[in-house]
């Protein structure tokens, strides 16, 4: 008998950004050829930034979220970690995430039939 479709599971914990599948609970990004680990910290950061895409998240808000439960706070945490998420979402070519300068970060996430 034939296969019926497997339905793609949709669930808190799992979200598509382009070609890449982000699993919060085991801190993965996940694309056709590969798995991508990320850092507690990392999975936290890209949580906040999935929650909203293609929105500018102000780095006051991020720092709080991801930081918050810590206390301490290193200045150049934020950057240090976006640029390591930029690198480990670098298989997706339509995502990315975006220096809104002197207010935050956007993740964009373009349409595949976006032409512009």
């Amino acid at each position: 008998p034939a296969l019926a479709p497997v339905e793609p599971q949709v669930s808190a914990s799992l979200v598509q950004l382009g070609s890449l599948t982000f699993c919060l609970e085991k801190q993965t990004l996940r694309s056709d050829k590969e798995r991508i680990e990320l850092s507690a910290k990392e999975a936290k950061l890209l949580k906040v930034f999935a929650s909203s895409p293609n929105e500018v998240i102000d780095r006051d808000q991020l720092m709080k979220q991801v930081w918050e439960d810590e206390g301490v706070f290193v200045g150049r945490s934020l950057e240090v970690f976006v640029s390591r998420l930029r690198k480990k979402l670098q298989p997706a070519s339509l995502v990315r995430i975006v220096n809104i300068h002197g207010r935050g970060y956007k993740l964009e996430i373009d349409s595949p039939l976006d032409c512009s």
